[in-house]
C-alpha cells in the first residue's frame, strides 16, 4: 500500500487526529505481508507520531540535471515545440533544486501561458498554421520557470 499526499498527516492541529486515523484504518496485526510505504517531499511537516510508526526512512535526493531534462521531455510529451537538446540541458541546469512535481508545474504553466494571454485579448484575427511559432528557449514564457517556487 503506497500512501502519498502526506499533508493529511501534518503536525497536530484541529481534526488531524481523525485524518491520521483514516490513514491506518484497516491495517492491523492480522495482516500478513502488508507493506505500508509513505512518500513525501516535506517530511518536516509530518506529525512525530506518524514518523515513529515507520521503522525505516529512505532519503531520495532531488533529481539531478540529466533527470530533470528527461522530466521536461516527458511532461512536454508530443506537444509541438522547437526546443533543442541544448535548450533542454539549459532547462535542466536552471531548475536546480526542483522536484519532479515542480517541473510538472513549470511545464503545465508554460503550456497554459498562451491560453491565459488569449483570455485577456479584446480583438481576434484569423491565422493559419504558418502564422504560428513554436515555443523556443528565448520565448517570453520560457523564462517564467522562475515564477514557480520550489516546493522542497
Amino acid at each position: 500500500m503506497l500512501l502519498g499526499g502526506w499533508s493529511v498527516c501534518a503536525r497536530c492541529e484541529e481534526d488531524s487526529y481523525a485524518a491520521q486515523g483514516r490513514v491506518y484504518e484497516g491495517v492491523n496485526n492480522d495482516n500478513d505481508n502488508v507493506l505500508v510505504l509513505g512518500a513525501t517531499n516535506i517530511p518536516w511537516t509530518l506529525d512525530s507520531a506518524i514518523r515513529r510508526r515507520f521503522e525505516k526512512r529512505i532519503y531520495i535526493p532531488l533529481p539531478e540535471a540529466q533527470a530533470r531534462v528527461h522530466m521536461f521531455k516527458l511532461h512536454l510529451g508530443t506537444t509541438p515545440n522547437s526546443l533543442t537538446e541544448a535548450d533542454f540541458r539549459e532547462l535542466g541546469n536552471r531548475t536546480q533544486g526542483y522536484s519532479g512535481a515542480d517541473i510538472c508545474i513549470v511545464v503545465r504553466d508554460a503550456l497554459m501561458a498562451p491560453i491565459r494571454k488569449v483570455q485577456s485579448a479584446t480583438h481576434f484575427k484569423k491565422v493559419g498554421v504558418g502564422d504560428c511559432n513554436s515555443c523556443t528557449a528565448e520565448h517570453q514564457y520560457a523564462s517564467d520557470a522562475r515564477l514557480v517556487e520550489q516546493t522542497v
